[in-house]
């Protein structure tokens, strides 16, 4: 599908769809929990599409509405199951099948299929789990059960193989030392230990690299409230930079579990973006964007919007971390290169480091990749500046499905 973008300015209020990466947990955790829990707010998105089935595919009930209901009845997962494209959802459940003794194939779609697994099974077995992929990637084979002990993993490559340990050893009769050597993203590690301090479940940690995880723990039913996603957020902090005199308002900013991408506000405020902000809103207004540098190494969801805020800079922007962007949705660094060059803008890659440079975006046809956050930033692009085409602008379903939608409503020409 071809999404064509015109040139405005925007301007309104509107509420964030919730955050995929709290609400999957939440799903997780609840699926853990012998009992029923509620998740409100918790969005549309394809990845809690995900979650949701593999919960069913444990032995939940869930029920779905404006809330999600689930009532935990423990790991019984079935033999084959799919999870779709979410890097999050299928790193983060095998772990928890491997506390059944069933043996459990799990396949997955896109993108999902070209993503690394080998972290698992480096640390699986000494776990006493019984596991075979596919040369490090998917369909995965596992069988449990697990039981607790001392492990070192690699975190370099995803914190989402950590988030799938935590969640699970808990559950084991033993207690357990999980170390993480070159830990990354550590805001989601604190986001998953919030989540499962809402479900009772405890764990001691130093600087989010050496966890003490007691065992015999029990997961309690509750309800959760899901904040509104920060990702989401930046792309429409972006657009209200570079086109909204008025401002562009969201009302229910994530304030409650530590996410990564909230880095943005930092960022853009570097940048000499006017934002007015408290704890129940957020306001962003046209600004004049000064020259930035920053590091997105915990934050590499942010590269494609900031990559579009440093288009329209007085002077070259450094963006760091860019090594942490190879294998996402698409290697979404050259993706970024390749597809800016489309539209005028050079971008560089040196080290770790996406070097922009300045340019007035043109109109022409920018391919997304099936990458979501490639589609919103091209759309925020062709936005703020000649108009765009986007190729598999769909991709946007996987996060923020009604976003398109969003921009329409906050359209000044609509009015």
């Amino acid at each position: 599908m071809i999404k064509e973008i015109s040139a405005s300015k925007f301007a309104g209020t509107l509420e964030l769809p919730g955050s995929k990466s709290v609400a999957q947990r939440a799903i997780a955790a609840a699926t853990l929990a012998i009992g029923e829990s509620e998740i409100f707010n918790p969005g549309k998105s394809k990845d809690v599409a995900s979650a949701l089935f593999l919960s069913r595919a444990c032995g939940s009930k869930v029920t779905r509405g404006e809330s999600i209901k689930i009532q935990g009845r423990g790991m019984f997962p079935v033999e084959d199951l799919n999870a779709g494209e979410s890097g999050l959802a299928s790193r983060m459940f095998l772990p928890l099948f491997a506390l059944s003794d069933r043996t459990v194939n799990m396949y997955g779609e896109g993108s999902l299929l070209f993503r690394p697994f080998h972290v698992l099974d480096q640390v699986l077995p000494s776990l006493g789990v019984e596991c075979k992929s596919n040369n490090g990637k998917l369909p995965y084979k596992i069988k449990g059960p697990m039981h607790g002990g001392d492990i070192v993993m690699d975190g370099s490559t995803s914190s989402q193989f950590a988030t799938g340990l935590l969640m699970a050893l808990p559950l084991c009769a033993e207690d357990s030392v999980l170390t993480l050597v070159n830990a990354t993203s550590k805001p989601y590690l604190q986001m998953t230990l919030d989540v499962l301090r809402e479900f009772n479940v405890h764990i001691e940690h130093e600087s989010l690299d050496r966890f003490f995880i007691s065992g015999n723990q029990v997961y309690k039913p509750t309800q959760i409230h899901v904040p509104g996603d920060w990702s989401a957020a930046a792309n429409l902090m972006v657009l209200g930079a570079l086109t909204s005199d008025d401002g562009i308002e969201f009302q229910n900013p994530g304030d409650v579990y530590k996410q990564s991408d909230d880095f943005v506000k930092d960022v853009v405020m570097s940048a000499g973006v006017n934002i007015k902000m408290d704890s129940q809103k957020v306001r962003v207004f046209k600004s004049t964007i000064r020259a930035f540098e920053c590091d997105l190494s915990n934050s590499p969801d942010l590269f494609p919007p900031l990559a579009v805020l440093a288009c329209f800079a007085d002077g070259p922007c450094r963006l760091k971390g860019s090594q942490r962007l190879i294998l996402k949705e698409s290697n979404r660094a050259m993706t970024i290169i390749d597809e800016f060059a489309k539209a005028g803008i050079e971008v560089r890659e040196e080290d770790d480091e996406l070097i922009v440079y300045p340019s007035l975006p043109q109109n022409t046809i920018m391919d997304a990749r099936n990458d979501h956050r490639i589609a919103m930033a091209a759309a925020i692009m062709g936005a703020a500046s000649n108009g765009m085409r986007i190729r598999d602008a769909e991709s946007v379903d996987k996060s923020f499905p009604d976003f398109f939608e969003k921009l329409e409503d906050l359209d000044l020409n609509n009015k």
